[in-house]
């Protein structure tokens, strides 16, 4: 069976200003995801390729 990895490393800050997020988009930082969480966030993103 062959294998593909695919990785992307960002190497220096990006020299543009990032976007402004669409008005119905939230994003939220976590300092300690559960189990459960990290199951459910995998399936709610990942669930239609799973």
């Amino acid at each position: 069976m062959k294998v593909t990895i695919t990785t992307l490393q960002m190497h220096r800050p990006s020299s543009r200003a990032p976007r402004a997020l669409p008005d119905e988009v939230r994003l939220e930082r976590t300092v300690a995801v559960d189990p459960e969480y990290a199951r459910f966030l995998y399936g709610l993103v990942g669930g239609p390729w799973f």
